[in-house]
């Protein structure tokens, strides 16, 4: 699509009415999916199955078809994905990972165009899919029956589908939040960490309530989160540790001080009003949008997709199948408490904790702690609190996750969970650039951008048990995308300096990407090549690729 004007890099998306299909803009992206889908389904087949936590999820749609008894950490929409690409190619490598491929090169297809509806810039949106195509662990996650590329497949859809809606009245608006309310209801019924795009959602109508000086709203929202966490001191709700967690306390003070500022400062943020563009729309919506779109919809998909699983499955000898009606409602409500109660055990299980005396997994990512090895001092108080969280080592590639790995000799096959390197590392270099930025200038994209990296990745924090380098997945999309939107303005920079300095990034990424390649596809390479490739091995605390 064209648009009028378009002011670019300061104010993207001064945008007034698309007038027709771009259509170098669909070569483009059909160009980014074709290549990302070879990418993946390029020998699907080399390593057998299982690989690394195939061992799951493929198994378990192998007994949805059998009849046999599932359970699973996880909700169950993912698996229903690998069911249908098992009828379709069989109990074979490609029936459990053709699925997945898909998923996985439609990823750089809707950041391309969620980056293409945020700025409306062609080259900006390409760029930004590109970035995604260079990435190694989103390129491992995806030949394989894994679970992440359903989560942020449908997380950016959720973006596009909103981003449209605000764009509309009417019920065509309507219709497109619900689409993406929707989507929102699928990332949560992949994983329950994809409720953290519907904390982005949350987080973005804070943005825009706050600059349009909603000072009442955010009154009301502080009062009943401090009136909750207090009530965690009565029998009523003794038993949800949430309330009582620093997090809840320290958002309940955030949105406190969000409402002192638009009370009695509101010149602060008035100004930035104007230069919010299509996501200013958001203040006009109605209240049936946020309660239909944004709680009944993913309330509704999440419910509905655990019908099948709870069919097949009976909870404590419930039956849910062949019921009359209130039969059926009864069981199922009741089942559906028991299934919850059952995954809830298990993420909060105190055998995930993890400790020098019980380090749970070998690939399990490192927290802080890591730095007592340099200074003992600091050991015990980083291992509590948010300070033990394996979270604080993703963005610098702290701790890769081995897939798959054999050796023959000196000729050794391995997969390793590794991003790009390069791509990584210019990417959080710009997110916190971008961040100290935008205090002094505030600029819709980079904030939308930074509120998607910073909804999927702070949460994280206050998760001390062991967790893996992958679900840093969706907030490595924004990250990349904040880099796009960076070296973009630099490769339209009038000084040829800057455009240069674009050029060497991107050029570099790529690079980089075709060096690690061999690892992430799982070619054969002798053992001095492999370790050619492990630029950590634990020389640096924290830091160990092997």
């Amino acid at each position: 699509m064209t648009v009028d004007t378009v002011d670019m890099p300061n104010d993207p998306r001064p945008v007034l009415w698309p007038r027709h299909w771009d259509r170098w803009l669909l070569w483009g992206v059909a160009f980014l999916f074709d290549l990302a889908l070879v990418m993946r389904l390029w020998d699907l087949g080399r390593h057998p199955f299982p690989v690394f936590d195939e061992v799951y999820f493929p198994n378990n749609a192998k007994d949805y078809l059998d009849g046999k008894t599932v359970f699973d950490a996880h909700p169950p929409l993912g698996k229903y994905f690998i069911v249908v690409s098992i009828l379709l190619f069989g109990r074979n490598e490609t029936g459990y990972r053709f699925v997945t491929a898909v998923f996985g090169a439609l990823i750089p297809v809707l950041v391309a165009g969620v980056m293409y509806r945020l700025t409306y810039r062609r080259g900006l949106a390409l760029l930004a899919g590109g970035l995604v195509i260079t990435d190694g662990l989103f390129l491992v996650e995806s030949r394989y029956g894994l679970m992440n590329q359903f989560l942020v497949a449908f997380g950016f859809a959720a973006q596009i589908f909103l981003l449209a809606g605000l764009e509309r009245q009417g019920w065509q608006r309507f219709g497109l939040l619900s689409c993406s309310g929707l989507m929102l209801g699928a990332a949560a019924a992949v994983k329950w960490n994809g409720l953290w795009f519907a904390f982005m959602f949350a987080l973005l109508g804070v943005l825009v309530w706050a600059v349009a000086g909603y000072a009442r709203l955010f009154w009301s929202l502080g009062g009943i989160m401090a009136l909750l966490g207090l009530l965690k001191f009565t029998p009523l709700l003794a038993g949800v540790k949430v309330l009582g967690h620093p997090v809840w306390w320290i958002l309940c003070l955030g949105l406190v001080t969000v409402a002192a500022i638009c009370q009695w400062r509101p010149h602060w943020w008035s100004g930035y009003l104007p230069s919010l563009g299509i996501l200013g729309e958001i203040r006009h919506l109605r209240w049936w949008h946020y309660a239909l779109c944004f709680v009944f919809m993913p309330l509704l998909i999440y419910t509905v997709q655990w019908i099948p699983h709870l069919w097949l499955n009976p909870q404590a000898g419930i039956p849910v199948a062949h019921a009359p009606w209130v039969v059926f409602t009864k069981n199922f409500w009741q089942s559906f408490k028991l299934v919850h109660q059952a995954v809830l055990s298990v993420h909060t299980g105190s055998n995930l904790i993890v400790t020098d005396e019980t380090p749970v997994h070998p690939y399990c990512s490192t927290s802080l702690r890591s730095l007592g090895q340099i200074w003992p001092a600091l050991k015990e108080p980083l291992s509590k609190g948010i300070w033990a969280s394996g979270a604080w080592s993703w963005p610098i590639l702290g701790r890769p996750v081995g897939y798959f790995f054999k050796a023959d000799g000196n000729t050794w096959t391995d997969v390793h969970g590794l991003g790009n390197p390069l791509l990584w590392w210019f990417s959080i270099t710009a997110v916190v650039a971008m961040s100290v930025r935008g205090i002094r200038q505030f600029q819709a994209v980079p904030a939308y951008l930074l509120i998607g990296f910073a909804a999927n990745f702070l949460p994280w924090l206050a998760v001390s048990r062991c967790i893996f380098i992958y679900h840093y997945l969706p907030s490595a999309a924004f990250a990349f995308m904040v880099l796009a939107f960076v070296v973009y303005g630099w490769l339209i920079h009038p000084r040829r300096e800057w455009r240069f300095l674009g050029m060497s990034v991107v050029g570099a990424i790529i690079l980089c990407q075709i060096y690690f390649l061999p690892i992430w596809l799982g070619l054969p390479l002798e053992s001095a090549a492999f370790y050619a490739r492990m630029w950590f091995r634990n020389q640096v605390p924290g830091l160990n690729w092997i």
